[in-house]
């Protein structure tokens, strides 16, 4: 395994894709992404969507190559917004090490500054059950299964489901996972 340097990894936020950052971004999907589908072209256009924010783990050492990112939507729902974890992803060497926990912070410390301006009610995703590294990760930030929700399957056939977590009328604190 390769040794990683944490000092050269930060967390950015998206404001204006270039077209090297959106060719990255379809790589890491596209790799993350294959047993479910053909994700490549689909989450890299999702990256220039009207609200969706992308969050970037850039790796500083590496001439700022793309890592990993998370994009999160947030959709207007009866007076109210619905934010969507519509994707994470990293390299496969930059897994199982803790930065898919850094993504979340980066996304539920945005959440957390945005419900300051407007009410989100719930945070949703959609996982593969059996992507037991993905659904413990979301369940540690208190994520559970929507048992309501029948999403059928991904392009691949794999079975997809939500898990949510229903927001407080406040902001969130950081010790709050």
């Amino acid at each position: 395994m390769v040794q990683l340097n944490f000092d050269y990894l930060e967390i950015e936020t998206l404001t204006d894709p270039s077209p090297r950052e959106i060719r990255q971004i379809g790589a890491i999907a596209e790799n993350a992404f294959q047993r479910f589908g053909h994700y490549r072209d689909f989450i890299a256009s999702l990256v220039s969507k009207q609200g969706v924010i992308t969050g970037l783990l850039v790796d500083r050492s590496e001439d700022d190559r793309i890592v990993g990112f998370l994009l999160l939507g947030l959709f207007p729902e009866d007076g109210k917004f619905i934010a969507d974890v519509l994707a994470i992803a990293l390299l496969r060497m930059y897994r199982g090490v803790g930065l898919g926990k850094d993504l979340m912070e980066w996304a539920f410390a945005l959440l957390n500054n945005i419900s300051l301006r407007k009410r989100i009610s719930e945070v949703r995703l959609t996982v593969a059950p059996d992507n037991e590294r993905a659904v413990r990760l979301f369940t540690r930030y208190g994520f559970s299964f929507d048992r309501e929700s029948d999403l059928g399957t991904y392009p691949s056939g794999v079975k997809a489901v939500y898990m949510k977590r229903t927001l407080p009328p406040e902001p969130l604190l950081h010790d709050e996972k």
